[in-house]
């Protein structure tokens, strides 16, 4: 009887075992399954179809799932309220009744007005305790909302409240009319100008982003639960009834010293019913998912549309762009409102950021439509007055003079010599150089070649700056050299980009004042092309560089700073991946997409970056649902966005059958990295990074349906190729290293993974040093191949100081420790030491698979040794 109470007291919520413990058994000692025991007899109690209704939430706890009536005991009113306008409210005598503002099944909700002083005040009222457990939360929320946040004005106050005799209430102080009355006396919101109108849900975006900052989700935004007063000569907006609320840390309560009313320890997101108004509902949350932060920005979107459009009954059809003419409101609305929860911005604050930014990215929208009409310009011209000479098309083409001369380009520059005199002949002096120096580099009638590649171009335009600009600004020198260095980065040239990084950063401090952000995106930008070439002393060097500049006052300040730091958080995480640091991977990449997704200026193109890498940050982590989630989303959003034959798009395709391949799904990862090699060989080519990711990826698809041969001689290429491009001594090629003499292991050809494993060895151990998680696995793999060969005099050394842990950095695998006691047994044995070989390899046969499906720990090879 007291379990049932317990999960009658806390409907629809799970309560773990631990509590359970402490409220049935406290501080008793019990038996085994005592828990289990007491509801098996339980269900059988309440019969079979009752039974139902108690779910088990594996792992965790138990949670009624059933229709519930509360009566609360003690003193009631007649059959119900019956309360009247000029009554006195119910336990508050000096307020008199004055309005029904909302009724609902079990609940009333007046306003009052005190008799002497005419405050105002509102009293939601649960007559019978049918909605006690909604005001006991609604409560709790408040007094979260008001200890992390201090007063607020957007956010209505709860003054008191009564849960000891019905009536129950809560008391809140007076918030003016709901939303949609507000709007429609006298069609108050139509007569607003859209200015007017954006400021006031500003302060909505303002208390919801406030509210989620700290924690707690609303799930019931709607304009009813939006209250409007006079403030001065404007309006005071206030966010109310936090009742369908949840909180996403529910240990903050903890934290805080607050005790939960109506919110147990064990509430979490998935524990969740749907609850809210339908038309303001998420699209996923009408389909039984649990609430976020997310579904929350939906009905947000919802009423920012409402907003524009004048008319806050007005629902969301497929036709609604056309009610919208400002083309950066309607993607706003989009972004927002967006049917798939992944797309749909995550952030009320990023809204707001975005909605007060209006007229600035109004102007920055018209700088580059304007650009991309002179770069277009500018093409025509030339594509006239040379058409009978076919090469310049071509030219045009492969440099993709577009991109170059596009908006990013000439607001770069126009914003860095925005202290120049005369901004016109900055834009006539970089057409000249476009025109005059990067396409004249591809001239047969000067290079006297008509073979002319796309890096030699740009490799001969790019050596031309600083004489043709020598007395330009540092700034615009600057500027153009970091859009070669671009260029050489997007042509896979990196020790040409580093090249035109150094010469960038060498204008800009030659500068008397040097813009403090246009070096850090330098620095950052060679670190990047530094840690693809495995100079990983000099990358940490450039980063270093960084962090002294983003602590400059006139940037740590700045809108871009931001942005910088995240990118500077992104190359840290980079910096730690080469180096098989996979949990500073993960910490580094999660913090710059945490501050980075909603930094000023923050590109769609760094965005994806940024998300690619957290996504692959959990792969690397084993996080493979998470990974495969975000991967999913970003190559679906890449193919609609560049087609699917674009190499982007084509290259997040290799990542998601890398993990789809780690969870054995290897028909699924098979037609991903097949498609993916041959859009990638063919728009970057056979030699470029991506390209050879893509290939190793499939030589591991090879490797894990026992292909050996197939897939040694496939990553042999891939080492190769790796090398060619950065060093031996690189992560890329030591991890191609360590497989390809896995595949010869399992062919029978110790001496062969024997030589590949020394090679890599010797190449890695001056930059890795001996201890690196990968260092470690080619040590391990190497003992195995010389066990194989009945060679032991080396192995001692090779196995002392190898861990599970640092094994498991380098390859991801479950059984490390069976793995190691494996062959440390095998050594054992053929060392004579019968004892320890028998407990080490009885070690190794608990910890191997039953089916053999480990190729390395396999029972029918540990079982003979044993014997």
């Amino acid at each position: 009887m007291e379990l049932l109470a317990i999960l009658l007291a806390h409907n629809g919520e799970v309560v773990t075992k631990e509590e359970l413990l402490e409220a049935v058994w406290p501080g008793m000692t019990t038996v085994e399954n005592v828990i289990a025991n007491a509801m098996t007899k339980l269900r059988q109690a309440l019969g079979e179809q009752n039974a139902t209704m108690i779910l088990t939430q594996p792992k965790i706890g138990y949670r009624f799932n059933g229709s519930l009536e509360r009566i609360a005991v003690g003193r009631k009113l007649a059959s119900a309220l019956e309360l009247k306008p000029g009554m006195p409210a119910p336990e508050r005598p000096h307020f008199m009744l004055a309005t029904l503002i909302g009724r609902s099944q079990g609940s009333e909700v007046w306003t009052a007005r005190h008799a002497k002083s005419q405050e105002m005040r509102v009293y939601k009222y649960s007559p019978d305790g049918a909605r006690l457990t909604g005001l006991k939360r609604e409560a709790t929320l408040s007094r979260v909302l008001r200890s992390s946040l201090g007063a607020r004005d957007d956010i209505a106050r709860i003054l008191d409240w009564n849960f000891e005799t019905p009536p129950f209430f809560l008391e809140y102080e007076y918030g003016g009319q709901n939303l949609i009355e507000w709007a429609e006396e006298g069609e108050r919101l139509r007569a607003m100008a859209l200015p007017d109108r954006l400021g006031l849900f500003l302060q909505i975006a303002d208390a919801v982003a406030a509210a989620h900052g700290v924690g707690v989700l609303h799930k019931d935004i709607k304009p009813g639960n939006v209250l409007v007063a006079a403030r001065g000569e404007g309006w005071q907006v206030r966010l109310t009834d936090f009742g369908s609320g949840r909180l996403l840390d529910p240990e903050e309560l903890e934290r805080l010293g607050i005790t939960p009313l109506g919110v147990t320890v064990s509430q979490a997101l998935g524990d969740d019913s749907t609850s809210g108004t339908l038309l303001y509902m998420a699209p996923e949350l009408i389909a039984g998912a649990p609430a976020t932060l997310r579904s929350d920005i939906y009905a947000l979107g919802l009423i920012l549309y409402q907003m524009i459009v004048g008319d806050l009954r007005r629902p969301l059809m497929s036709s609604w762009e056309r009610d919208i003419a400002d083309p950066l409101l309607r993607a706003d609305v989009a972004a927002t409102t967006d049917g798939d929860a992944a797309r749909r911005l995550d952030s009320a604050a990023e809204l707001a950021r975005r909605l007060r930014a209006l007229e600035a990215r109004r102007r920055e929208a018209d700088a580059a439509a304007a650009a991309e009409a002179r770069a277009n310009a500018t093409a025509d011209a030339l594509a006239r007055s040379r058409a009978r000479r076919p090469w310049v098309v071509a030219t045009i083409a492969g440099l993709g003079l577009g991109v170059l001369v596009s908006s990013a380009l000439y607001v770069q520059v126009l914003r860095s010599a925005r202290n120049l005199a005369d901004q016109v002949q900055t834009a006539q002096t970089l057409t000249s150089f476009l025109t005059d120096d990067l396409v004249a580099a591809a001239d047969p009638a000067i290079t006297g070649r008509a073979d002319v590649t796309m890096a030699e171009a740009v490799r001969s335009a790019s050596g031309k700056i600083d004489t043709a600009f020598a007395t330009s600004p540092p700034a615009l020198r600057a500027t153009l050299h970091i859009q070669m260095q671009r260029a050489f980065r997007g042509l896979t040239q990196y020790a040409l980009a580093v090249e035109q990084g150094d010469l960038a950063v060498a204008a800009l401090r030659s500068a008397p004042q040097p813009d403090a952000a246009m070096l850090a995106d330098a620095l950052l930008n060679t670190a990047d092309s530094l840690i693809d070439l495995d100079r990983l002393p000099e990358a940490r060097a450039r980063l270093d560089a960084v962090a002294s500049v983003l602590k400059e006052p006139a940037l740590s300040q700045s809108a871009d700073a931001p942005l910088l730091r995240a990118r500077f958080l992104l190359e840290q995480g980079f910096l730690a991946s080469e180096t098989m640091d996979i949990p500073g991977y993960l910490h580094f990449v999660a913090a710059a997409w945490a501050m980075g997704k909603s930094a000023p200026g923050l590109s769609p193109w760094m965005g994806d970056h940024m998300q690619f890498a957290l996504a692959d940050a959990y792969r690397m982590s084993g996080q493979s649902a998470q990974a495969e989630a975000m991967f999913a989303e970003l190559l679906g959003r890449e193919s609609r966005e560049y087609g699917a034959d674009d190499a982007r798009p084509a290259y997040v395709a290799v990542a998601l059958a890398t993990v789809l391949g780690a969870e054995k799904r290897d028909t699924d990862a098979m037609a991903l990295v097949e498609r993916a090699v041959r859009i990638l060989d063919r728009t970057l080519g056979p030699r470029a990074r991506k390209t050879i990711s893509a290939r190793q990826t499939l030589a591991d698809i090879y490797y894990r349906q026992k292909k050996w041969d197939k897939a040694a001689d496939l990553l042999i290429e891939v080492a190769s190729a790796f090398a060619a491009i950065g060093s031996k001594a690189n992560s890329n090629v030591l991890s191609a290293s360590t497989t390809i003499a896995q595949a010869r292991l399992h062919a029978g050809k110790p001496a062969a993974a024997e030589r590949v494993l020394r090679d890599a060895l010797a190449a890695g151990r001056a930059t890795f040093g001996h201890a690196m998680p990968l260092m470690q696995t080619l040590r391990f793999y190497l003992a195995l191949c010389l066990l194989d060969q009945q060679r032991t005099s080396e192995v001692p050394a090779l196995l002392d100081g190898l861990t599970s842990e640092a094994l498991n950095m380098g390859e991801l695998e479950p059984d490390w420790p069976a793995r190691l006691a494996y062959a440390a047994g095998r050594l054992a044995l053929a060392q004579g030491d019968v004892p320890h070989a028998r407990t080490l390899l009885t070690q190794a046969l608990a910890g191997a698979p039953a089916d053999g499906s480990d190729g390395f720990l396999d029972p029918k090879a540990i079982r003979p040794l044993l014997h």
